[in-house]
This record gives C-alpha cells, structure tokens and sequence, in this order.
C-alpha cells in the first residue's frame, strides 16, 4: 500500500507537490489525515492493487471517494434528504458536497483503518 499527500506551495497555490511513504503505519496514516486543512494540504490517497481511498478538505470535515477498477463511489454518512451543500477544498479545487457526504474526523480515522484492514464495504457507499 501506499500513501500520498498533496501540498500545495504557499507562495504559488497552482505549485502542487505530494509525498509519497510506502507501506505507511496507521500511525502514519492517521497523521497525514490530521494535516489536511484545505489550505496546504488538501488530499490523502491511500492506493492498494486495484483500490484506491482518496479522502479530502479537512481538518474539520472531509470527503471520502472509493476508486476500484469497476466503480467509483462515495461515502455517505446519513440518510438525510437535505439539499444543502457545503464548500471543501479537496485537490487544490474548491467543491460544493452534499451535507450527507460530510465525514467527521472520528469516522474518517475509522473509515481508513477499515481500508487498511480491507473492511470498509460495510460503509455506505453511493455510486458517484
């Protein structure tokens, strides 16, 4: 498995660099989730053989896509109807995502260990 992080230079916001750590730690993995702040970081990857995890914006609240060679799709939280949007920074672009697409830092924590652990179809996910 590998991790990626984005970041994006202050001084020039197109300048977008990324690091890369293979076979990262959850440790490892749960700090990188914690640096995302939609300012200079602003996505994690997580890339298995034919999987990837990408989680974005931060640090308060994320988006988190699941990309397999047969679909894409995102995780949704709750069942809510509500057509509210909410603004994320996610891959140096802002984006307006469905409030009941929303992830709290808890759950985005669980969500990776459940991706490490290859558990994480037990989650919500809608076709995107």
């Amino acid at each position: 498995m590998k991790l990626y992080l984005d970041e994006i230079n202050p001084k020039n916001t197109v300048e977008i660099s990324e690091t890369c750590i293979e076979n990262p730690t959850l440790s490892e993995v749960h700090e990188a989730l914690d640096k995302l702040d939609q300012k200079r970081h602003t996505l994690l990857s997580l890339e298995k053989e034919n999987e990837t995890l990408l989680v974005g914006g931060g640090p308060d609240k994320f988006i988190i896509l699941n990309v397999s060679s047969k679909s894409r799709s995102l995780l949704r939280e709750g069942n809510s109807k509500s057509f509210d949007t909410i603004t994320l920074c996610v891959g140096g672009q802002n984006g307006d995502y469905p409030e009941n697409m929303v992830i709290y830092p808890s759950q985005a924590k669980e969500i990776l260990l459940a991706f490490v652990e290859d558990n994480h179809n037990q989650y919500n996910w809608v076709m995107d």
